[in-house]
Formats: C-alpha cells, structure tokens, sequence
C-alpha cells in the first residue's frame, strides 16, 4: 500500500476528477491543442526525469500513467511526445556545436604540404646527411632517455650562469647604427635568397625522397607540434611564392655579379608559377579521397509506438503481437535490413547465454565481431566447397 494513499489525497483526487468530468473532460482530439489543467507541467517533470535515468543506465524501465477514463491520459502522452522530441531536438544541436568545436581545435592552421615544405628547407639548409645524424641522435635520446638528462645539465648550467654574476645581462645593449642593420639584413636576404635558388635546383632530390617521407610523417603524427612550418621554411616559401622583391632589384649597391644576376634570374622565374592555384586544386584533389559524412550525433533516439493491449485481452497472442508491434515501428524507422540483422547478430552472439551485466560497448562489439564471422562464412563456404 502507498503510504502517501491518505485519505486527504484520495479526497483531494477524487474532488479532481470529479471537477474534470464536470469541465466535460479532457478531449482526445489533438487538434485541441489548449492545456486547461497545465499538463505540461507534469510532461517535462516525467521527461526530465526518465532523460536523467536514460542518461546513467542501460537497463530497461517502464513509467506508467494510472488516471481514470477522461482525465486526459492521451493528452499527457502526447504532450509527452512533443517534450521529448524538443528534447531531442536540444541534445543533438548541443551535441553538433561541440562538434564543431572539437574539429576547429583539430584543425590545422597550415596545410600539410606547406609544413613539409618548411622542413625541407631546414633539412637542404643543414644538410642532409647531418640532419639525418641528428634525427638519430634524437630518437636515441628518447629511446635512452638521455633527453631528460640533457635538459637537467642545462638548467644546471643555466643556475651556474646566474651564480656567477649574470654580467651578460647586466651589459647594456649597444644600439646599432642604421648602416648596420641594413647590412644585417641585405646580409639575411642573400642567405634567404640563396638557400632559394637552392631549394630550386634540388627540387628532384627533396620533391621525390623527402618531401613525401615529411607529407606522411606529419599526416600520421598526433602531436601538434609536427603540425607547426619553421620561421626559415616560411621565409623560403614567401621567396618563391612571389611576397618578395629580389634585393638585386633595389639594392644600392654598385656591383653585383653573375652569380646575383643569375639568382634573381631564377627567383622571378619560379615566382612566375602559380602556386596558390595549384595548391587549390591539390587540396580539391584531395577531398576526392576524404570521407565528408559528419559525425552522427550520440543521443538517445525515441520511437513512439501505441498499443491498444486491451484489444488482445484474454488472449495468448498478446506478448506477440506487441513485440511484432515494436520491431515494425523500429524497422519503419531504421529500415528493414539494417534492424534485422541487428536482431541477427544479437542472436549470433548468444547474448541469452552470457551471464553476469555486460557493458553496451563489449554487446555492441560482439555483435558485429559475430556478424562478421557469419558474413566471411557465407562467403568461404562455397568457395571452399
């Protein structure tokens, strides 16, 4: 017995219905959309409510309405109804907006084959071979865990530094003269401008052999760091994408040489080709092989089904028939071949045999680990017969 049955609520309950029934109950019609009696109320009480069990279990639960003829049961079922689709409708834009977000935080700010550009230009300025000596010095001190060392005895080297008076820091910065930052910096543009020219008559050595190792290496790491161009590589690319006016152009300087005529040569000549082009094309290329279905939204999906139980009362098709009831309204929605093989791989799973609660997760996996067994049977089967 419910110990809040008093006899007050009984009265407070049946003065209720009584008063519904004068009022002429509650219509059926859903075209009868006005709320006398603020059900809405109670609809997103009891959505609210199964939304917060739905969220945090996976077994099955039942709410029932228990009311007496007319007091609008199918009134509150399909405000019911309407609240949860809103629900729905909530959790799925909530759920696409962080989406979104999560992509825009995985989203690159340079192109990859912009990024390997740049460590090219690192690895031709370096050297080859050298670059590849330090490459293996590097994943060696990984693999040893040398790294830590090293970065131990410089801080320690650091303190000794400040212990012995920090006189570095305490001189004064000596400003330079105009006539010495522009030789400093003519002096930087020709190094630029040479490593280059350089870039351009190696094209066949880094275009065909380490160019694509970079591409690959970058497209498969997951730190974001190997996501970052270098600041040389960056200055590289504005040289040869035409954001640069050689210096032989507009330098003061009297004399030159063949080798500078030479390098300007070259240099106006590849700015010539148009690269951003031919990179959007590449990038059109590439979403070719790019699979553009988003993400589907993980939120809980409600189907609505009514059953008249009352029309197989006394009955043995009762169970039956709701049941065939529930997949028909499933398989409407989901279609007839996705829902059945669903039920398919339940059974290939022998789900009634396993004991003990399983999590969703490990049922979803066997399901399919079982279909795709039954799937590569049919298919060996005849060969091998």
């Amino acid at each position: 017995k419910n110990p809040s049955a008093t006899e007050e609520c009984s009265e407070l309950f049946n003065w209720s219905v009584d008063n519904i029934h004068q009022t002429g109950g509650v219509p059926d019609d859903p075209r009868n959309t006005r709320d006398r009696l603020d059900y809405d109320i109670y609809a997103r009480s009891i959505v609210k409510v199964t939304d917060g069990i739905e969220s945090g279990n996976t077994a099955n639960f039942s709410v029932g309405l228990l009311a007496p003829w007319g007091v609008g049961k199918s009134k509150m079922w399909r405000l019911i109804q309407k609240e949860t689709i809103k629900k729905e409708e909530e959790d799925v834009e909530k759920e696409q907006g962080e989406n979104r977000k999560e992509k825009k935080k995985k989203k690159r700010t340079s192109s990859v084959g912009y990024v390997a550009f740049t460590r090219c230009c690192d690895i031709i300025n370096k050297g080859v071979f050298r670059s590849l000596l330090d490459y293996g010095k590097e994943v060696w001190n990984k693999i040893s865990g040398n790294s830590e060392e090293k970065s131990g005895s410089d801080d320690d080297n650091e303190g000794n530094d400040e212990e012995k008076g920090g006189i570095a820091n305490n001189q004064e910065v000596q400003p330079l003269l105009t006539s010495q930052e522009n030789d400093m910096n003519e002096r930087e543009i020709r190094k630029n401008e040479t490593l280059a020219v350089i870039m351009i008559l190696t094209l066949p050595l880094w275009g065909l052999f380490i160019f694509p190792l970079i591409y690959i290496s970058i497209c498969i790491s997951k730190e974001p760091k190997n996501d970052s161009p270098s600041e040389l590589g960056k200055r590289i690319s504005k040289i040869l994408a035409g954001d640069h006016v050689a210096l032989h152009t507009y330098s003061d300087d009297e004399y030159f040489g063949p080798m500078a005529c030479l390098k300007t040569f070259a240099i106006l000549l590849v700015q010539m080709i148009p690269f951003t082009s031919i990179g959007n094309f590449f990038e059109l290329f590439q979403r070719c092989f790019k699979n553009t279905k988003s993400k589907k939204p993980d939120v809980n999906k409600h189907i609505f089904v009514e059953f008249n139980a009352w029309v197989y009362d006394g009955s043995d098709v009762l169970w039956a028939s709701l049941m065939e009831t529930l997949w028909t309204a499933v398989e409407r929605e989901y279609g007839t071949t996705t829902v059945r093989l669903h039920r398919a791989s339940i059974n290939l799973a022998r789900e009634e045999e396993q004991e003990g609660d399983v999590p969703i997760d490990m049922k979803i996996k066997r399901r399919q680990q079982a279909l795709y067994k039954y799937r590569a049977s049919c298919y060996i089967s005849p060969i091998l017969s």
